[in-house]
């Protein structure tokens, strides 16, 4: 039987908590995974937590190694959770908010790594239907780019993306929004 032992808090947000964890599949295999629980049940959340389950299906459909992978989704507590792959690293906002000067050519590569990700997102074909995807992020900023320990870039942070697929729960009709970060849109 599968088991996930809680050892501390990645990070927090008005909607929910991130958590390191250890995942254990009942058969001696263990992984450490990142684990987002949405702090809320209540209806008023439930656009919100629709578009982050949307988000964790749109990401077990773009297998891509620059993009953070969806393990599953789960409940826990009663409460919507996503098993996430857990990245050690340092996401870019960090790196400008303690004034590390990056090197133009290692900037360059960063934002060559976005724009292929973004390209294979845009243009992946969702395998049942065999349609694209046609996947917009709208929330690239530098707190959705993380570094990992071996100097890699990956792109976090679906959900709030626009993509094409028939059994996402968030229908066009059902928000009206403008959604991103506001400095960044």
């Amino acid at each position: 039987m599968r088991s996930l032992s809680f050892f501390r808090t990645i990070g927090a947000g008005a909607f929910g908590t991130v958590y390191l964890a250890e995942l254990n599949s009942g058969q001696n295999f263990r992984r450490n995974i990142a684990v987002k629980i949405m702090s809320s049940t209540e209806e008023k959340d439930l656009l919100f937590v629709k578009r982050m389950r949307d988000e964790a299906r749109l990401l077990g459909l773009l297998q891509d190694d620059e993009i953070l992978q969806v393990i599953g989704l789960e409940k826990i507590e009663s409460k919507d959770a996503i098993l996430m792959e857990y990245v050690e690293g340092i996401d870019l906002a960090k790196i400008i908010a303690q004034k590390y000067q990056l090197p133009h050519k290692t900037i360059a590569t960063i934002g060559a790594i976005c724009s292929g990700v973004l390209h294979r997102a845009h243009t992946a074909i969702d395998p049942r239907t065999h349609k694209p995807l046609n996947v917009i992020h709208r929330d690239i900023k530098p707190a959705n780019v993380i570094i990992d320990k071996e100097g890699f870039a990956r792109l976090l942070d679906f959900g709030i993306a626009s993509f094409f697929k028939v059994d996402k729960e968030i229908q066009p009709d059902e928000t009206r929004l403008i959604l991103g970060t506001e400095a960044y849109m």
